[in-house]
């Protein structure tokens, strides 16, 4: 076993040899080496092996989810009926999927601390390749909420949660660029699963779609796999059942004690950075599912989807070079992260006001480096503030937290699922705002101001060592 000892700003792992003892455990260290007194991360070695499982991890989750609006236009198709309502039923598929994700990653957590981090993320990848190929088999699109929705959502949050928590258990020196990426899969492989998705759904059909992903997903079990964690989580949570006391369990209070970490929300800088983040995410993603839309209504002749593209490629790009500038000890990741989210929100409320297609560009390709920074630093904070023993916990918590403003945030502003091949005088479930104002415009204002507001309630964290 392991236990976490504060010193002032910095933290160590120290080993327990009597409580080890006690239990006959033995606490997994790199290549079977004796356990020194103070544990520190490789930086190297299998961690690297471990970086690029947790790089394909997350390219393939992501991608996934991110091109959920090409499959959208099939899907329509697919089952098309004279229900008006049936487009508005097909991109909550696509809602509950994602929200799901990001939801679980509060389970994966409890269940990594439990039962440890491999065990759990195999169970995430074969839950997520059994929601997929159980969708090519699916005759109703109601049943989709099911299989596309709940498994693959629960499976990908699970597997995608525990991509970030194994990598504090090898790197520390360079957590900032791995981080950076790892992140970077989901940009690279959203580019390329674009480029493919459309061409197999024409050759071959919805169907045979579902099973070509779900045999990708199969590639997550084998990464899972590699994740071999070096410490324990907080030993103050019951790894087994026997070490669960009755008398406790009777009361819910008790039980929610025992699986959840929430001694860490008494961390002031982490309570405010969650609170700040949550809120920065509910206008986050408005411009990169509504942007292609506005950008078909106000420049019907450009080539909105390129947008897309620009922003995924910069996106990238960011999530590499500020991942490597988080490790300086000069730079305050958390200072860095609000900036983003400032510039983001500018940037996204000058969207209506963009006079040519050119200007989209240049504000696509800021935004892509604005996601960046945010993505590549949400590991490297999250350890800042609670420390390496406390990060699955962390990291499962804010996840969890921002699944309701990504879910609710762009269905309010529009349509969640906007398409080429949706005729804008016939469209129906636009969302709140646009439905009513026939226009993006007050939904982009809206959007810029949730980041910056989450930025401001950033500025009480207080200063934190690296």
């Amino acid at each position: 076993m392991s236990k976490l000892n504060e010193k002032g700003d910095e933290f160590s792992i120290t080993a327990v040899k009597s409580s080890s003892e006690a239990h006959g455990a033995r606490v997994p260290t790199p290549g079977n080496a004796v356990l020194t007194e103070e544990f520190v991360p490789p930086d190297g070695g299998w961690g690297w092996v471990v970086c690029i499982a947790s790089l394909l991890t997350n390219g393939i989750v992501f991608s996934i989810l991110n091109t959920f609006g090409i499959i959208y236009v099939y899907l329509v198709k697919e089952y098309a009926t004279d229900n008006p309502t049936i487009s508005f039923k097909t991109s909550w598929v696509g809602s509950v999927c994602t929200g799901v994700t990001f939801l679980m990653s509060i389970s994966a957590s409890i269940c990594s601390d439990r039962i440890g981090i491999r065990p759990t993320a195999f169970f995430g990848a074969a839950l997520g390749v059994i929601g997929l190929i159980s969708s090519a088999f699916v005759t109703r699109l109601e049943l989709l909420y099911l299989t596309y929705g709940l498994f693959l959502g629960i499976g990908g949050g699970f597997i995608y949660s525990l991509s970030l928590v194994i990598l504090g258990h090898y790197f520390k020196k360079h957590l900032g660029i791995v981080n950076g990426i790892v992140t970077f899969g989901s940009s690279l492989s959203t580019i390329i699963l674009s480029i493919v998705l459309p061409i197999v759904l024409d050759s071959l059909g919805i169907k045979y779609v579902f099973l070509i992903l779900g045999g990708l997903y199969c590639l997550l079990l084998l990464c899972s796999l590699t994740w071999k964690p070096l410490f324990h989580g907080d030993t103050n949570f019951p790894v087994s059942s026997t070490e669960i006391n009755m008398e406790d369990a009777v009361s819910c209070c008790s039980c929610t004690k025992k699986y959840l970490n929430l001694k860490i929300f008494k961390t002031r800088g982490y309570l405010i950075w969650f609170f700040g983040f949550s809120t920065g995410l509910f206008g986050y993603f408005v411009p990169f599912i509504h942007l292609v839309k506005h950008t078909q209504d106000r420049f019907p002749d450009a080539n909105a989807f390129i947008l897309i593209t620009c922003m995924q490629s910069t996106s990238g790009l960011g999530r590499i070079i500020f991942g490597e500038m988080a490790d300086l000890e000069c730079v305050n990741r958390i200072y860095m992260q609000q900036t983003a989210f400032v510039v983001m929100g500018v940037v996204t409320a000058c969207i209506p006001f963009s006079a040519s297609f050119k200007g989209l560009i240049a504000i696509s390709l800021i935004l892509g480096i604005c996601d960046g920074i945010v993505v590549c630093l949400l590991g490297p904070i999250v350890v800042d503030l609670v420390g390496l023993k406390n990060t699955s916990h962390g990291i499962g918590f804010i996840l969890g937290g921002i699944s309701l403003p990504i879910t609710v945030g762009p269905p309010i502003a529009g349509d969640a699922y906007p398409s080429e091949a949706t005729d804008p005088t016939t469209d129906i479930s636009k969302g709140l705002l646009y439905d009513r104002l026939h226009t993006y415009e007050i939904a982009f204002v809206a959007a810029g101001v949730a980041p910056v507001v989450g930025a401001i309630m950033m500025c009480l964290i207080p200063r934190v060592k690296q």
